[in-house]
């Protein structure tokens, strides 16, 4: 299995780990587009989960989104600490940043800039 997949162990699916991190878990802003609540959970699997309102846009725009912002956390979830649990809630207007300034503040969230993750 390739390193840089992404399984699905690292994805949150069940409707209790959601509740528990938004009930539980720390807030977090990254950029004006992007909210993050995390929850540090026993263990050393860190798995992400998907929030994209409708608010966001029609189904295609909310399907993109959720690509992007997966493909981000594949390439960059090595700066992720372990044992964490996150949720990343899309803002309306998002998609109006290129690929590039989302890694990047993603990558700046969590302390390194995206060219020393790779």
């Amino acid at each position: 299995m390739k390193p840089n997949c992404f399984l699905r162990k690292e994805r949150l699916v069940q409707k209790k780990d959601y509740e528990a991190i938004y009930k539980k878990g720390v807030r977090g802003k990254i950029g004006s587009f992007l909210q993050v609540r995390i929850l540090s959970v026993p263990g050393d699997q860190t798995r992400l989960g998907l929030s994209v309102s409708k608010r966001v846009g029609n189904a295609v725009v909310r399907n993109r989104v959720k690509r992007l912002l997966r493909e981000i956390f594949r390439k960059n979830k090595g700066l992720v600490k372990k044992g964490v649990d996150l949720v990343l809630i899309a803002r309306p207007g998002i998609l109006e940043h290129p690929y590039r300034e989302l890694e990047e503040k993603f990558c700046s969230y969590w302390g390194k800039s995206s060219s020393e993750a790779r």
